[in-house]
């Protein structure tokens, strides 16, 4: 029964987890924006969507960094092993 948080622990751990993710993802958009996004954002000269596409790919970078930092993050240093199996792990 220890081992298993209930609904109250969860729920705390989920919205630490958002709270985690908002606070990298907010970090990591502000300084992509000063630095990348917005020179290429002020320096478009194409329609609206051609922007939006241009754009696109940075700030799906910025997701993705966003997903990595969060997953290390929880990594438990000296816990079990879940992502592979076998003696070599």
């Amino acid at each position: 029964m220890l081992a298993f948080p209930g609904r109250a622990e969860r729920a705390a751990l989920q919205a630490r987890s958002l709270l985690d993710g908002a606070v990298i993802a907010t970090s990591l958009l502000y300084t992509s924006w000063s630095l990348v996004l917005g020179p290429v954002f002020r320096a478009g000269q194409g329609s609206v969507l051609e922007q939006a596409i241009v754009l696109a790919y940075p700030v799906g970078d910025v997701v993705l960094a966003t997903i990595v930092f969060v997953v290390v993050g929880r990594i438990r240093v000296g816990g079990p092993r879940s992502c592979c199996s076998g003696p070599a792990c």
